[in-house]
């Protein structure tokens, strides 16, 4: 397991915040987690005090309220690519279970085996295409681990030690990575 700053050292040299668009107003007020579903060229995020999930333009800066779900306190999503289908981390701890949800019908279950690991809140996940599992940080731990999650059955093994407290990560094509992020910086990670 390999973690990296992508710009050779500490911080990060892109104007990574600019506002465009109209500004996101929720009922619950915190939208958490963030992925991107290339089926429709949109990015994803979910209420955390109501369960809504919304729907925004990278291109326009755009969003607008797409369903809602009967999970609160949703911290992390992702998309998974082959089955149009997203995953979720309930924030309410312990977290026990990954959660699936289908972006037709928003209905939600849980995949069937817990995780394993007691994975604590403000934890992200994100999808490797490549090799069909979800990841996602386990902050419970000191250090904190990468775990990779059967997509399938829910259970989960340790990848290695992140070195930072992971809150959002994201899998980056271009490099065959995830990005991450912390309150220290922007990392990559080599799986």
């Amino acid at each position: 397991l390999q973690l990296k700053y992508p710009t050779g050292g500490p911080g990060c040299d892109l104007p990574v915040w600019r506002p465009y668009g109209a500004q996101l107003t929720t009922s619950g007020g915190n939208l958490f987690g963030i992925t991107y579903r290339p089926s429709d060229f949109f990015a994803y995020g979910m209420d955390y005090g109501t369960g809504e999930m919304w729907r925004m333009s990278p291109r326009v800066g755009t969003a607008e309220r797409v369903g809602g779900t009967p999970v609160e306190s949703v911290w992390g999503v992702t998309y998974d690519t082959d089955r149009d289908l997203f995953y979720l981390l309930d924030g309410n701890l312990p977290v026990t279970h990954v959660l699936v949800l289908d972006p037709v019908t928003f209905a939600v279950h849980p995949l069937p085996q817990a995780v394993g690991y007691p994975i604590g809140g403000g934890t992200d996940l994100a999808f490797d295409p490549a090799d069909h599992h979800v990841y996602a940080a386990n902050r419970s731990v000191s250090p904190e681990q990468l775990l990779r999650i059967d997509r399938d059955t829910g259970a989960a093994t340790v990848v290695g030690n992140l070195g930072a407290p992971v809150t959002g990560m994201a899998w980056d094509p271009a490099t065959s990575q995830f990005m991450a992020i912390s309150s220290t910086g922007v990392y990559r990670v080599d799986p």
